[in-house]
């Protein structure tokens, strides 16, 4: 039976019931449709347009379409395309597709021009008024529509599909939606496309219901269809269902019980998007997924009351769908898919694994009740230095914000990465949310290279045809990807043996695809403050040679640190002003971070805007050996001295971070007392030393002793504890740091952190927390009893050490940048 057969079959035993449908214009019953497409084929085979021809349609979206094409579809090859195409496309298009015969209405000047210039005859649309009957032997196995694949990931192809795949494809989706006679669609789809071909048009006439044609979506008209053509239901890519519930969610309006469900392809669609629609509409949303090849629907979450798992494409509704164990590939196989792409053997050969299953391009996983979830597009993935980033990942958790309306994931070129991660978001109208705020979002769910570097608000997202995001160019459109004329210089290769070890540390630390020039900037390769750690641990464990911090000052090279191997540079003890960031004329941004370096401060520094000043505490003293140092308030007294050296008088603006907060805070106290203003302090899981005391007197107490001694089963370690308790082991001993230029005396510091009195601050504090010194601390980390009202407290990503690292130290630069009143956008 062919597509032809099963029509004339509802035109015999329903000839009166209503088949299409269009705004505004009189219904056709399935006895009129039928003479309709008859007479259409006939006049398509009088214009010489054989079955093995191909036939372009070019009409606006509607009923005259919908008839266009189902009569095309009888007697030749039919090849849908849009309207509103640019000539140069509408060329591209018709030499690809080298048609027989162009249809297209008498008001598409320029299809007719690019006929003309093809020298193609054209059959002007007109909607039959005669009586001739197109009685010709129809084959289900021959072609009857071709379609152009979008080409957002490579060139277009060409997508034969046989009158029996349309056909199975579309009973696949009335089967899955349960329609019936009583059903109505909404088409809201081009019908040049796949998705509103198959199952906007041909899946409900099948099922014996009826077709609203509309002229394409139009949100102010959507109420007025629902009204007017009461349809039963829709289906729709996820940019009309977005559109549609902010119709369907204004005041005043209520659709509650208007549609018996919802469906969505062709994209992913939010959860978030799936919730509000069902509960405005009062009914389920079911998502598939579909592609041209498989002549659309390959699976699909059921109606109720089957179980239906939003975040899923559901399970196979048609082909045979399976997940490539050593890839993580979607692939299918079955009597919906193509055999191959016309005229293309090298992209066939390439569509399909050596047992016959098409590639979809896709990846996802299948969970133990056989829903399928979509992970990502092989093509589409980001390959940040070895590291792949699925964008599809990075987008659902921007969705999941309230504030997000669309989101897009794409890579970015970088000089040594190859490709970092960038994202684009349109926010609704009224949105609070700030690119920071969504980085931190990404920072709490992601692991962190698949954080973008930049989030950037967009009033608009390029889009395909069907819906789909476009991620090609978008770098270039935002102006994220370099210019074309600035080639990256040939590094300089080492000059000798020292310089080439050094160079492999940093490529291995790095994870560089080369060796890096000897004159490169460390933080420009994509270094950071933990890099910076691991290259000086290497240095020292391999060289032989513990390499202060301080050799990040003004920024390293291979050059640079390879001198610094040969010639030691002493470590000074007193605390000292370094200027990490110059640029600005505003009050400087004082720094204290852990461990008194700067080589944490420089890379923070960067993160921040450029208007203000940084200048970095280098304070190896505050975590000396006891009796070195001296006290807190003795190690803020060298600060304060420090300061004013470099700076003699306020505003001051002041950051620590760990027991450097803790510092900065009796530095704040100082400054104040001289007569000086403090414009903010920002403690960044520094707690009070109350807790502090109270952690030592836990960890100390028999209890906690006993527990921790007894933690482990085997004899051999409780022995060693019980050694230890007894004093007959060494305790912890002090620690090299190369992050810190000292060796630090950890059991000192935490003594002069437990003799520390806070008094109550006369300056505005903003205090700012990981989640696991918020769990131990408490929601202010103990500084409440010191602080007056108001006072900010906000969580970062991160832990106690990688909040200084990539990607959470941008989040923490933009809270500190709110913090001290300049936000960041």
């Amino acid at each position: 039976m062919t597509l032809l057969d099963a029509l004339r079959a509802q035109a015999a035993t329903r000839p009166d019931a209503v088949a299409l449908l269009a705004p505004d214009r009189a219904p056709r019953t399935y006895a009129q449709l039928v003479h309709d497409i008859e007479a259409l084929a006939a006049r398509v085979r009088a214009a010489h347009a054989g079955v093995d021809d191909c036939v372009v349609v070019v009409l606006p979206n509607g009923a005259d379409l919908a008839l266009a094409c189902l009569a095309t579809m009888t007697a030749a090859m039919c090849a849908p395309l849009a309207v509103d195409l640019p000539r140069a496309q509408y060329r591209d298009e018709f030499d690809r597709l080298r048609p027989a015969l162009v249809v297209a209405g008498d008001d598409q000047h320029v299809v007719h021009d690019v006929a003309a210039e093809r020298g193609l005859p054209i059959l002007t649309w007109t909607v039959p008024r005669d009586g001739v009957v197109f009685d010709e032997e129809h084959d289900p196995g021959r072609v009857a529509l071709v379609l152009s694949t979008s080409g957002t990931t490579s060139r277009p192809k060409v997508v034969p599909l046989r009158d029996a795949q349309l056909r199975a494809s579309a009973t696949n989706v009335a089967t899955t939606l349960q329609l019936t006679a009583d059903d109505r669609g909404l088409v809201l789809m081009p019908l040049s496309h796949i998705h509103g071909l198959v199952a906007g048009l041909l899946a409900p006439l099948l099922a014996g219901g009826s077709v609203v044609c509309t002229p394409g979506f139009r949100a102010d008209r959507f109420l007025a269809w629902l009204d007017q053509c009461r349809p039963t239901w829709y289906t729709a890519v996820p940019t009309i269902h977005q559109a549609v519930l902010d119709v369907v969610t204004s005041p005043g309006v209520d659709v509650k019980g208007r549609l018996r469900f919802v469906r969505s392809s062709s994209a992913s669609l939010p959860v978030r998007v799936l919730e509000q629609l069902e509960a405005a509409f009062a009914a389920p949303v079911v998502e598939a997924y579909g592609m041209t090849e498989a002549a659309h629907q390959m699976t699909s979450n059921p109606l109720p009351p089957a179980v239906r798992k939003p975040g899923t494409v559901g399970i196979p509704a048609g082909p045979e769908v399976t997940v490539l164990a050593t890839t993580g590939e979607i692939v299918i196989r079955g009597e919906t898919v193509i055999q191959g792409y016309a005229d293309d053997p090298d992209a066939t050969a390439a569509a399909f694994t050596k047992d016959g299953w098409f590639r979809t391009g896709d990846l996802g996983r299948v969970d133990d009740d056989g829903y399928l979830t979509i992970t990502g597009r092989i093509k589409e993935l980001i390959n940040r230095g070895g590291e792949k980033v699925a964008p599809r990942e990075v987008e659902d958790v921007l969705l999941s914000h309230p504030d997000v309306v669309h989101a897009v994931a794409f890579a970015v070129p970088h000089p040594r990465l190859g490709e970092e991660v960038g994202a684009a978001v349109v926010l609704r109208a009224g949105a609070t949310v700030t690119a920071p705020q969504l980085r931190m979002l990404l920072a709490h769910r992601v692991a962190p290279y698949k954080v973008p570097r930049r989030v950037v608000a967009v009033d608009e997202l390029p889009r395909g045809r069907t819906g789909k995001l476009q991620r090609t160019g978008l770098a270039a459109a935002l102006g994220l990807e370099p210019s074309a004329g600035t080639a990256r210089p040939r590094p300089a290769p080492p000059a000798d043996d020292l310089e080439a070890r050094v160079a492999d540390i940093w490529q291995r630390v790095l994870a560089l695809d080369e060796r890096p020039g000897v004159d490169e900037d460390f933080f420009d390769l994509g270094g950071d403050s933990l890099h910076a750690s691991e290259v000086l641990f290497a240095i020292a464990d391999e060289l032989g040679v513990h390499v202060p911090a301080t050799v990040f000052f003004d920024g390293a090279s291979v050059r640079t640190m390879a001198d610094a191997v040969r010639v030691p540079r002493p470590t000074a003890d007193e605390i000292a002003v370094v200027d990490v960031q110059p640029d600005g004329d505003q009050a400087p941004l004082c720094c204290l971070l852990r461990g008194g370096s700067v080589v944490i401060a420089r890379h923070f520094a960067r993160a921040l805007e450029r208007q203000r000043p940084v200048l970095g505490l280098w304070a190896p003293r505050m975590h000396g050996r006891r009796g070195d140092a001296g006290s807190i308030e003795e190690i803020a007294a060298e600060c304060v001295t420090a300061l004013r050296a470099a700076r003699p008088h306020g505003p001051y603006v002041l950051f620590g971070h760990s027991l450097g907060g803790v510092v900065m805070y009796e530095t704040a106290q100082q400054l104040t007392r001289a007569g000086e203003r403090v414009d903010r302090l920002v403690l960044a899981d520094a707690v009070h030393p109350d807790v502090t005391r109270r952690e030592h007197d836990r960890r100390h107490s028999t209890v906690y002793r006993a527990r921790k001694l007894f933690s482990r089963k085997g004899p051999s370690v409780i022995a060693f504890r019980v050694r230890r308790a007894l004093g007959r082991l060494p305790e912890r001993p002090a620690a090299y740091v190369p992050g810190s230029d000292v060796v630090l005396d950890w059991s000192a510091a935490s003594e002069r952190e437990r003799n520390y009195d806070p008094v109550p601050a006369t300056f505005p504090v903003t205090v700012l927390a990981t989640r696991g010194y918020l769990d131990l601390a408490g929601p202010t980390l103990g500084w409440a009893p010191v602080l007056s009202p108001p006072y900010d407290v906000h969580e970062v990503p991160g832990d106690h050490n990688t909040m200084l690292g990539e990607p959470h130290v941008h989040v923490l630069a933009a809270e500190v940048q709110r913090a001290i009143g300049r936000p960041t956008g």
